[in-house]
């Protein structure tokens, strides 16, 4: 399996300086790495890997987020090369859009709507797009729509679009977060709990990709929730080190891992 980290603009040799501590925990446990030209992908439709995989080779990316349709674009490019990606586009979607995860987890995650008219019933609301939410000026909560024209415009301001629309969310607070990283369905978490072990455990019987992240929550009442899933290729480390993340990549069949920091599931 190959790693595929993002190339600066226009320059393909080089590596995006924020992957770099990634790319060097990578080689050190022995995998090989490769770099991917965005703007190549973006703009030209045109697949640029430095160095070029082999044929057949088995394709992680680890880098910016892409559109469900822009990755979808990737992997026939990448099956043109007679190479494959370890996450297809399909499993890419069904854990980067909330609306791919949600229902087969609605019992363990916040209440969801995608229609504005729930504000009316529920008083106020938590609101994002299908990815991200936008926290400049403060949480993203609303409760009327005048209110919520306002965060419409400030996403469009900070983030340039709302990425397959609107996704209302009932309020919970939670008092703690942690990031489970579940790869070939294990899941793999720093320090959890009992109880927040077993949420990821009933997790990841019920979303189906190689390779996705899960944020789970204590809620104020002392239960453990789902805050949101990601697909694991373009999740954020947090409180990750690189090399714990490349430790439980390393066995390609999810087996055991070596680091003591990891709890398995």
């Amino acid at each position: 399996m190959r790693i595929v980290f993002p190339c600066l603009p226009y320059l393909p040799n080089e590596i995006e300086p924020m992957f770099e501590p990634q790319r060097r925990s990578a080689e050190e446990r022995g995998f090989q790495c490769s770099l991917l030209s965005y703007e190549d992908l973006h703009q030209e439709q045109l697949l640029v890997l430095r160095p070029r995989p082999e044929e057949g080779e088995p394709l992680l990316l680890r880098g910016w987020m892409l559109s469900p349709a822009d990755y979808a674009e990737l992997e026939q490019l990448v099956r043109n090369r007679d190479l494959e990606l370890v996450v297809s586009a399909d499993q890419y979607q069904s854990c980067h859009w909330l609306s791919g995860w949600y229902e087969n987890i609605q019992e363990f995650t916040a209440e969801t709507a995608f229609d504005e008219q729930v504000l009316k019933a529920w008083g106020r609301a938590f609101v994002k797009d299908q990815v991200k939410s936008c926290g400049v000026g403060g949480p993203p909560i609303v409760s009327n729509p005048g209110e919520l024209e306002q965060l419409r415009a400030k996403m469009l301001e900070y983030r340039g679009e709302i990425e397959g629309g609107l996704c209302f969310r009932r309020v919970e607070d939670y008092l703690q977060e942690t990031r489970v990283f579940v790869w070939r369905d294990r899941a793999h978490g720093l320090d959890l709990t009992e109880a927040a072990q077993e949420l990821a455990n009933q997790v990841k019987q019920r979303i189906f990709s190689p390779f996705y992240s899960i944020d789970l929550g204590l809620r104020s009442d002392g239960s453990w929730r789902v805050i949101e899933i990601g697909d694991g290729q373009v999740s954020d480390l947090k409180e990750w080190s690189a090399d714990q993340l490349f430790s439980i990549l390393q066995s390609p069949s999810g087996g055991q891992s070596k680091s003591p920091l990891l709890q398995q599931l």
